[in-house]
């Protein structure tokens, strides 16, 4: 059968399998289910017609299985018959082609039948457990055009999904942070660290109380009351200021971790900003391409018009056809981009649904290119390194470092201490400076990088700027002088069509130069935000004054 006849556009295919004659063994046993695929059609030329289906199938008796399937739209307008002669041999015939014989299949293995020659088969139908497939050669329709069929359906596990997926809808740039800030996967995954850490605090600061473990039973049940002397660790863990040390050392180890959490958050939420300021980028650039798309439309429909007018050389409206052609080509790539970057965005926002956002609104906030903020760099700078919780966090292992210093000294003291006196007493001690020193240069490395990271900022805001207003001043240039070229034009003015066309080049260009431009500076402007703590981030320092430097509104 051609394939305009048996698959057009809207298609639903409809084939009801019944297979019969089986016992409970036989490997349809595990049929049952919900099943998505494709059927693809070839007709008598080489044009393949994919139509992506869902198909029930459902045991219609001990020995039989109904198997009904259906393109997502479209009236039914196929369906097979399939029955089991034995265990080895079945019979397939399309239901609706009254006149279509039926073809006979013998089992070729475990999973499948096979139907003609052994070296050139016409049919097959197998079934994994998980994949059912049926393959036809040969088949015909209303006008004898012989073709194929194939259909492949993969079982549904409804298990591997989430219960309740998110439900599309759309959301602001301000929505999107405030989530990643708080469910993103990743900072999801910290919190649990901190409470881990909060716990492991606790659970230091409970032990210094008399316990009994395992151990001191134990002790007391084979050597009698003597072995609590043993046991004092246990029972009195108070008197060994180890324990108190180590008590101290969690808490200041549950601390740097709230400090990560805290960081975790701001990078996520950051990582949020610039996916949805990319994808308002590249939307702005569609739309921009959209409005030269139509505009060169125009020229090149008057430019067509000279030509069968005679008025200018035939052939000339090609050269403009070429950029119409390029551009829509762009267009087609960068909505596809948009799609995958939506995509994106939902996993860094923390949806499981990969289209749980249908669209982003207001991405581009309060912050405006046309009215810059002034950036007091030294005072930026300033309040970077003083809002810094990594340096914050850096601070806190640096006097966790020091309490351990601390507790190298009276470990031996404890009868559970992993220290003693003797000759390894010195090596065993001086591992703390050594700790401490390898903390305070990862504390001057990261303020060194903090610093460098500001100072990269400012350099990329003050470049997106000076961009962005030459390439303002650039489209201006360029629509002035397309503007010139058609004048000359319409005037009868000897003019060159790579003029033109250069200059319908270039419009394009200095247009997503300025978008690019444009959205570079937000980006750079939520990262100082992030930097400093301000802005949608200023909510995760509720602890520490917020920062008023010059020009940071």
């Amino acid at each position: 059968m051609r394939s305009s006849r048996v698959l057009p556009a809207a298609l639903a295919v409809a084939t009801t399998l019944v297979f019969a004659g089986c016992d409970g063994k036989d490997m349809f046993d595990s049929a049952p289910g919900h099943y998505e695929g494709f059927v693809a059609v070839k007709g008598a030329g080489a044009r393949v017609e994919q139509t992506l289906v869902q198909a029930d199938i459902k045991k219609s008796s001990k020995t039989e299985l109904a198997i009904t399937i259906a393109a997502l739209k479209g009236p039914v307008t196929w369906g097979f018959a399939l029955k089991a002669r034995d265990k080895d041999n079945v019979e397939l015939a399309p239901t609706q082609q009254p006149d279509a014989s039926a073809r006979k299949l013998k089992r070729a293995n475990n999973e499948c039948f096979a139907g003609g020659q052994t070296n050139a088969p016409t049919s097959a139908l197998c079934f994994d457990g998980h994949e059912l497939t049926i393959d036809l050669i040969g088949i015909s329709g209303p006008q004898n055009a012989a073709g194929s069929l194939t259909l492949v359906l993969d079982k549904y596990d409804k298990t591997r999904l989430p219960a309740n997926p998110e439900v599309a809808r759309p959301y602001t740039l301000s929505e999107i942070v405030d989530r990643a800030l708080k469910q993103s996967f990743t900072t999801r995954v910290e919190f649990e660290h901190v409470v881990q850490a909060k716990l492991n605090a606790q659970n230091q600061a409970a032990m210094l109380l008399p316990h009994l473990s395992a151990g001191t039973l134990l002790s007391v049940a084979w050597s009698g009351i003597s072995s609590l002397l043993h046991a004092v660790s246990d029972l009195v863990p108070f008197l060994f200021p180890d324990r108190w040390i180590q008590a101290k050392e969690a808490s200041l180890a549950a601390q740097a971790e709230r400090d990560a959490f805290i960081i975790m958050r701001a990078d996520a939420g950051n990582i949020a900003e610039g996916l949805a300021y990319v994808i308002e980028r590249d939307r702005m650039i569609i739309a921009r391409n959209q409005t030269n798309l139509a505009s060169i439309t125009v020229i090149r429909d008057e430019i067509a018009r000279r030509e069968r007018d005679n008025l200018i050389q035939a052939g000339s409206s090609d050269d403009v056809t070429s950029v119409m052609n390029s551009l829509e080509q762009g267009l087609s790539v960068m909505r596809q981009l948009v799609v995958e970057e939506y995509t994106a965005l939902a996993q860094a926002s923390g949806f499981v649904n990969p289209r749980a956002i249908s669209e982003l609104t207001s991405a581009a906030g309060e912050v405006s290119v046309e009215v810059p903020v002034e950036l007091d760099t030294a005072s930026i700078t300033e309040v970077t390194l003083q809002r810094s919780y990594e340096l914050h966090q850096l601070d806190t292992l640096i006097d966790a470092a020091r309490w351990n210093k601390y507790e190298r000294w009276f470990t031996w003291m404890d009868p559970a201490g992993g220290a003693a006196i003797g000759v390894n007493l010195y090596p065993y001690l001086q591992v703390a400076p050594s700790q401490l020193r390898e903390l305070g240069t990862k504390r001057e490395n990261m303020q060194a990088l903090l610093l460098q990271k500001t100072e990269n900022l400012f350099g990329e805001i003050n470049q997106a700027l000076q961009a962005y207003a030459l390439a303002k001043e650039g489209v201006g240039i360029q629509s002035r002088r397309i503007n010139r070229i058609l004048t000359n034009m319409r005037l009868g003015i000897n003019f060159t069509l790579a003029d033109l066309v250069g200059a319908l080049q270039s419009q394009v260009a200095a247009d997503i130069a300025q978008v690019n431009a444009e959205y570079a500076y937000y980006v750079g402007i939520s990262k100082i935000n992030r930097l400093l703590f301000a802005g949608p981030y200023a909510r995760l320092a509720p602890d520490q004054p917020q920062p008023r430097p010059a020009g940071i509104r």
